[in-house]
């Protein structure tokens, strides 16, 4: 039997504290088999949902395949330790990034003598799951401004744009 097609279209009216109405229009293509049975629902972005049955017509198997992610993980926002650090050997940031679709599934960071450079430490990879980075060993410069940059890939191998802290100075003494 050919798939049936059902133009879906939501309108919803303005709440009064708002000024716009909200308009979803989707297409779906439903499947069904010579038993009349639904074996598969096509959302057109996508996106699928496939039945199978036994002979006596019970289900069986309901298999839902999500969209694609077409986006890749927000900007990465890095924030250090302030102005300036004492520490010359040990480099720490806070850092944030997301992707609601597939999940982060590598980050990387690196520390550069300019935003998004990579002269001191090249890319390294780490724990996404960790919002908290440290690379200690280092041999900083009193006066030189370093900052810390990363970068981060999704579950569908999109990767973000790189995000830079502002920079922290290195100082021997205060």
């Amino acid at each position: 039997m050919a798939g049936l097609i059902i133009l879906v279209i939501v309108i919803a009216k303005p709440f009064p504290l708002f000024t716009e109405g909200v308009i979803h229009a989707a297409t779906l293509t439903y499947t069904y088999d010579s038993l009349n049975r639904l074996t598969g629902v096509d959302y057109g972005n996508g996106g699928t949902i496939t039945y199978t049955y036994d002979a006596a017509g019970n289900r069986l198997t309901l298999v839902s395949t999500p969209p694609p992610d077409l986006t890749p993980p927000t900007t990465p926002v890095i924030i250090d330790d302030g102005a300036y650090t004492l520490n010359l050997t040990q480099l720490h940031a806070l850092w944030n990034a997301d992707d609601p679709e597939t999940g982060l599934a590598e980050c990387q960071y690196t520390i550069g003598t300019t935003p998004q450079g990579s002269d001191v430490a090249g890319w390294t990879l780490f724990l996404c799951l960790n919002n908290s980075l440290v690379h200690s060993g280092l041999s900083l410069s009193d006066g030189v401004t370093y900052y810390i940059s990363v970068k981060a890939k999704n579950g569908a191998g999109l990767w973000s744009e790189m995000g830079s802290s502002d920079g922290i100075k290195a100082l021997s003494s205060n």
